[in-house]
């Protein structure tokens, strides 16, 4: 499960460096979007634990 998440955010990292050449804004909207994402996530996870 957390080789997924960790797989995940390495893609996303690598798509925030490679945006973040071209455009700081998108890069940041990216950045909550990922954040976000991640929350949910382990939000997710959590909630699975507690059961």
């Amino acid at each position: 499960m957390f080789d997924v998440l960790l797989e995940l955010l390495d893609i996303w990292w690598t798509d925030l460096v490679s945006v973040s050449a071209l455009g700081h804004r998108r890069a940041w909207l990216i950045l909550v979007a990922v954040l976000a994402t991640l929350a949910g996530a382990a939000a997710i996870v959590y909630l699975m634990y507690l059961r």
